[in-house]
């Protein structure tokens, strides 16, 4: 897990109508965005419309990332190889993927 992982919303499930709308919205909101974790179970996300730190845990093949302070919701990734995706609640959520850029140390 450790090292840095960018990611951005996939258009592979891109919906028609109102699901299709809103992962478009959800697609512009979020942009480009950039992961790092490091050895001590810390995360810290970038995206084009701000940043959050938090910590993370990793439980077989799922990687559970909560916020710092309590602000933000906590999200579940699936780890496959070199790919985390996000863990969709809802068919309309944008199907979001990150890819290993490097297992350095943030």
């Amino acid at each position: 897990m450790v090292g840095t992982w960018k990611g951005q919303p996939s258009n592979a499930s891109e919906g028609k109508g109102l699901v299709g709308a809103m992962q478009g919205m959800a697609s512009a909101l979020i942009g480009e965005s950039t992961l790092e974790f490091n050895e001590e179970g810390k995360f810290k996300q970038a995206l084009s419309i701000g940043s959050e730190t938090g910590t993370y845990t990793v439980s077989g093949n799922e990687v559970r990332l909560t916020p710092d302070g309590g602000q933000g919701k906590s999200m579940t990734l699936v780890l496959d190889g070199d790919t985390l995706r996000v863990k969709k609640e809802f068919a309309s959520d944008p199907d979001i993927v990150f890819v290993r850029q490097s297992n350095a140390q943030p």
